[in-house]
C-alpha cells in the first residue's frame, strides 16, 4: 500500500486512476484474518492469565482485576472500525497498570527464598 501511494503521488493525473484502482483492489481483498486471530488469541490468553492471577494466593487481587479490565477492552479487535480503535487504546491504560503491578509482585517473589 505504501509503494502504491508513492507511485500515485508521482504519477501524472491521468495515470493516478490506475494506482487508485490497485489500492482499492488491495483493500477489497484484505480481510485482516491473521491480525484478528492474533488479537483474539492474545485476549483469551490475557483473560486466562489474569483469572489465574486473581485465584492465586501469591498475588494481590488488584493485579488480576487490572488484567481482566485490560482483557475486557481487548475483546473488540482494533480492526473493527472506530469502536475497535477506541477499545484497543482504552485497553492500554489498565494494561500498563497490570504490567507495573506484575513487575512489583515478581520482584517481591524473586527476593523470597522459596525451597525448590
Amino acid at each position: 500500500m505504501l509503494s502504491l501511494s508513492k507511485l500515485y503521488f508521482y504519477a501524472l493525473p491521468e495515470q493516478q486512476i490506475i494506482y487508485l484502482s490497485a489500492g482499492e483492489a488491495l483493500m477489497a481483498s484484505y480481510t485482516g484474518t491473521a491480525s484478528n486471530v492474533y488479537y483474539v488469541l492474545n485476549t483469551i490468553c490475557l483473560l486466562l492469565f489474569s483469572y489465574s492471577i486473581l485465584k492465586s494466593s501469591q498475588f494481590k487481587k488488584s493485579v488480576g482485576l487490572w488484567g481482566l479490565a485490560s482483557g475486557f477492552f481487548m475483546i473488540i479487535p482494533s480492526s473493527a472500525g472506530l469502536i475497535g480503535m477506541v477499545f484497543s487504546l482504552l485497553s492500554l491504560i489498565p494494561w500498563m497498570v497490570f504490567i507495573a503491578l506484575l513487575m512489583i509482585n515478581f520482584k517481591k517473589l524473586a527476593t523470597l527464598n522459596l525451597p525448590v
